[in-house]
């Protein structure tokens, strides 16, 4: 991963692959520092703030 937007990318992909639904990537500068969002077996919706820290 090259960049931030990779590790987005990654973690999108990562929560489809182990079967989470509604996922999704956030776009422009107005979601609040929510870059993703999916829901989780029981309902409940998530939002993850990535952040690629070297």
């Amino acid at each position: 991963m090259e960049n931030g937007s990779g590790f987005e990318l990654y973690l999108y992909r990562l929560l489809i692959e182990l079967g989470y639904s509604g996922v999704y990537k956030t776009i422009g500068s107005r979601d609040f520092g929510v870059d993703i969002v999916f829901t989780d077996p029981v309902g409940v919706e998530n939002v993850i703030q990535a952040k690629d820290i070297r």
